[in-house]
Order: C-alpha cells, then structure tokens, then sequence
C-alpha cells in the first residue's frame, strides 16, 4: 500500500474505534467532516514529514462541539494560546505554519496527540494512563512508523514519556521519569529509529507556560533550529 492508502487505513481504524470502552468519545460523534487519525492533523499532515509535533490531547467534547471540531473557530484569530504560541515558537525554526484554517502547505509538517479522542472533563481535565496507552500502541506509534519524520517534536512530558513507552531501548521511560522535564531537554536530542531525532520541549498552553515562560522557551526551540541547519 501506499503511505496515503496506509493512512487511511488507520482513518478508518479510528472512525471505527470503541472509544467508549476507555471513557472517550470519537470524533465522528460529533462531525462528519474527519478525515483524520487525530483532529489535529487539520493543520498539518504531510505524510512526507520533516517534522512531526506530537501534543497531549486535542480538547474535551464539549469544546470540540462548540468550535465545530476545529482547532480555531475563527480564521485569522487565536482562541487558545497553544496555538499562537506554536506560530511563533516555529519561526524560530524559521517556518510558517500558517493558521489552522489556512494552514501552509508547504511546510512539510505533521501535528497529532498522544491522546486520541475527546475526554469529557474539560480542557484542563486529568489525562488518564489508559488513554495515553491506547492512543499511543494503536495509533501514534503506527503514524510514526508511517511518515518515519526526521525530527519529532513531543510538545510536553506526556507525549515524550509516550514516544520513550515505544522505543523503550532508545529513551528508557523508567530513567526519564526519573528526571526533570528540564534535565531532559538539556540532554536532547535522542535517537530513535531511522535515525529520527527527539526533542521534547515544554507545553506552550496558557498554564503550562507558567512552567517555563514563553522567552525561556525560545531558548529551547533555539536546540531545534541548530539541528536543523
């Protein structure tokens, strides 16, 4: 098969998915227009990726359902400060990544979640271990082997300790767990297969902010732009 006849194949496996045995709902519970593993790939997903940002989740229901299952409701204007942040954090990679409803498809990006589905305890709920596991073994992991990206940006301690849980010999998640998210970004890149390299940074949300400023953050990304030259 090809990559877009695989990718579809993993389409179909999520629009097909009891996502209601782990406590999540589907997106097609709510839309019809989802040609998508994870809704986040609206913005970007470049089957031929250089780059593959892999978040945390993407919302609960309830935002899913207001916002019309799109990642921004309103074009030209930012709702969630995830998403502005990200369009400034990839100029430093100088890159534009356009906005999620006018995305720049020349940017040879993939985004998606650890996490696919909707939870339902709002946008600050708690992420329960058996979301990420499944969200990781049944689709992540197949996405990544799929577009096989030369560097994986894992948006957060949650996608990075799920990408370590695939590639357990490469990044131990039983040494990772035991550091700082700030230790391991100090000591990135890691090297998983096809010699794609690992950067995690910190999340870039509103309250994850708060953790490491957005100025602190820039530093951060400054690794990423190094690699990439």
């Amino acid at each position: 098969m090809t990559k877009e006849e695989k990718y579809q194949t993993l389409i179909q496996k999520r629009k097909n998915f009891s996502f209601s045995g782990i406590g999540l709902k589907n997106y097609s519970d709510f839309t019809a227009e989802d040609n998508y593993v994870d809704a986040y790939e609206q913005w970007h997903s470049h089957l031929d990726a250089d780059i593959m940002l892999i978040a945390q989740d993407f919302a609960d229901w309830e935002t899913f359902e207001k916002d019309n299952g799109k990642i921004e409701p309103i074009e030209n204007h930012y709702k969630y400060p995830t998403n502005k942040n990200l369009t400034d954090l990839f100029k430093i990679l100088n890159i534009d990544i356009g906005h999620p409803l006018t995305p720049n498809k020349t940017a040879k990006l993939f985004f998606t979640n650890a996490v696919v589905g909707l939870k339902g305890n709002g946008m600050q709920g708690k992420i329960e271990n058996r979301w990420i596991e499944t969200g990781t073994n049944e689709f992540l992991s197949p996405l990544i082997d799929l577009v096989q990206p030369k560097i994986i940006i894992a948006l957060g301690r949650i996608p990075f300790d799920a990408i370590c849980s695939i590639y357990p010999n490469q990044v131990n998640p039983a040494t990772s767990k035991s550091k700082s998210l700030k230790k391991i970004i100090e000591n990135s890149p890691y090297i998983i297969p096809n010699g794609t390299r690992l950067f995690p940074v910190y999340h870039c949300g509103g309250q994850s902010a708060r953790n490491r400023k957005i100025e602190e953050q820039k530093t951060d990304w400054q690794k990423i732009n190094s690699a990439l030259n």
